[in-house]
């Protein structure tokens, strides 16, 4: 491909049209005519500018990258918080595609993947053992396995998804609860933007982020009891029955006297409905 010819704007054309002596091309110094056009020409250039610069910044890639920020909200498409003007314009060209997918699980795994940087692994179960997952490498599986999923013995509620995110080696978890700061409870939660049992960069906006994605491209029908953090890539796994949930893990604790109930190799949010 040849490479793009330098843009041509009016101040440069205006030296086609005028005789030498009005022009800036004589030997003696640019004359008063020359000046006056040139600076009009200079405000049509600005003026011309302004008019491209309109017309694209509805094309991510093209436009602007100061309009990427309002084409994600009106798209509906939320940017991670270290995704690349580049990586965000790439979503975005693909935003029509993406809605007409939304609700199935793949489709929510892509739109959580996007938001993390394509780099992590991530998956979601229902109610009836139906398994989507797609891995680090950008690999796609489905897992059929009846009864594999039984969260709280409630198989009834059949309407239930559960999203679960392999958490990339940046994020870790408090090893106690008193972790950041003995006097407020392992956190200063009123002043900075912690989450109990994450360190940054898992803050409040992170999470509030991960429910907003997974709320806007659930099954409308569905509901998400809980979002799973995995800090062990070995937990939860369709292939291995002894990471499945044995019915009891829809309190943080069972039994008398009280044991935890889920594995501690996870950290698990509030879902959305």
């Amino acid at each position: 491909m040849s490479a793009l010819l330098p843009k041509r704007q009016f101040r440069d054309a205006i030296r086609a049209f005028v005789p030498s002596w009005l022009s800036d091309q004589g030997p003696g110094t640019l004359s008063f005519g020359f000046k006056l056009l040139y600076s009009v020409a200079a405000v049509l250039d600005g003026m011309t500018e302004a008019m491209v610069q309109g017309m694209q910044a509805d094309m991510p890639g093209i436009g602007t990258p100061t309009a990427l920020g309002y084409l994600c909200r009106d798209r509906r498409i939320i940017r991670g918080r270290e995704e690349s003007d580049t990586a965000i314009a790439l979503r975005l060209k693909g935003w029509l595609d993406a809605w007409r997918r939304a609700g199935h699980p793949f489709e929510i795994l892509r739109q959580l993947r996007g938001y993390f940087g394509n780099a992590i692994k991530a998956r979601t179960v229902d109610n009836s053992g139906n398994w989507y997952t797609i891995t680090e490498d950008g690999t796609e599986l489905r897992h059929h396995i009846p009864g594999s999923w039984d969260w709280d013995g409630n198989s009834i509620a059949w309407a239930r998804l559960w999203v679960i995110i392999y958490a990339p080696s940046t994020w870790t978890t408090w090893t106690d609860f008193f972790e950041l700061d003995p006097d407020l409870y392992g956190g200063d939660l009123a002043g900075a933007p912690y989450t109990i049992g994450h360190k940054l960069p898992v803050n409040q906006a992170v999470v509030a982020d991960v429910r907003e994605i997974v709320r806007r491209w659930k099954p409308v029908h569905a509901f998400v009891p809980t979002i799973i953090i995995s800090q062990d890539p070995a937990l939860f796994d369709p292939e291995a029955s002894g990471t499945w949930p044995t019915g009891s893990w829809g309190a943080f604790t069972t039994g008398n006297p009280p044991e935890l109930a889920r594995p501690q190799g996870a950290r698990y949010w509030k879902g959305v409905e």
